[in-house]
């Protein structure tokens, strides 16, 4: 079964691009780089514009959030529940929801990777492979700490509604249990997925699949963020409603000045 895997995940890696992007990933952003961990969260310092009333609340359950994902057990979630920003309960179901959708799985999804692992060309469970798998590691954990941040904002604007009747379900204030269900974890991986820019592959445009993604690869995040502020009058991201627009262009000029826009 081990040889059948490794064979299958060699044979998806043999793409010269992915090859190409992987390696070129690895240089740029991988190699143990420390400084990933901060240059790839100013995402998280990007959203505080979104809710600046209740961002510091977001930041408070981040790492106790984070703690739930390397320690499953009931009880150490029952205790650090108490010590949350929430209702123990809420905060409960709120991480056992993030545990059920992957979203801090981190690895090829991303856009800048486009499904490429780390065993392109070099096969998998070779040396080099495993360096350059945890070569990413700051990296990855940087993304990782963006996506629970994102789930959590998610998490509060989906329970504490929006008061925007073109919203999802309304914009109306949904309870626990209403949270749990399919169509709402849905909406929660969406708004996930938005508020960390859409980062991933599955949102790439077309510049950034085959042979455009090589000179493009590193420009994913300033064209997210530029399409995300933009009118939709003039080709924006319809995702995020004028308010948002204005409060992300806001926090980016406030953060950076005028370089803080691409």
């Amino acid at each position: 079964r081990t040889a059948v895997a490794k064979g299958a995940l060699n044979l998806m890696d043999k793409d010269p691009i992915s090859a190409l992007k992987g390696f070129s990933f690895d240089l740029k952003l991988g190699l143990f780089d420390p400084s990933q961990l901060i240059i790839q969260t100013q995402t998280i310092a990007a959203l505080f514009a979104l809710n600046p009333t209740r961002a510091h609340r977001y930041m408070m359950d981040a790492p106790l959030m984070r703690y739930a994902v390397v320690n499953q057990s009931d009880e150490m979630l029952a205790y650090i529940a108490k010590r949350s920003g929430m209702e123990a309960k809420d905060f409960t179901a709120m991480v056992k929801s993030m545990r059920q959708s992957g979203i801090t799985d981190i690895n090829g999804e991303l856009i800048m990777l486009d499904h490429n692992a780390s065993s392109a060309i070099v096969g998998v469970g070779s040396v080099v492979q495993d360096i350059r798998s945890m070569g990413r590691i700051p990296f990855f954990e940087a993304e990782r700490w963006n996506r629970i941040y994102a789930w959590r904002k998610s998490w509060d604007d989906l329970r504490s509604g929006t008061n925007n009747p073109n919203a999802f379900r309304g914009g109306k204030p949904q309870s626990i249990k209403q949270m749990m269900t399919p169509d709402v974890q849905v909406e929660m991986a969406r708004l996930t997925d938005k508020f960390t820019m859409n980062m991933t592959s599955a949102s790439a445009a077309f510049w950034q699949k085959g042979i455009l993604s090589i000179p493009t690869q590193f420009l994913s995040y300033q064209a997210r963020l530029f399409e995300n502020v933009l009118p939709v009058i003039l080709g924006g991201n319809r995702q995020w409603s004028r308010s948002e627009k204005a409060r992300l262009f806001i926090g980016q000029i406030f953060l950076y000045g005028a370089t803080g826009f691409p």
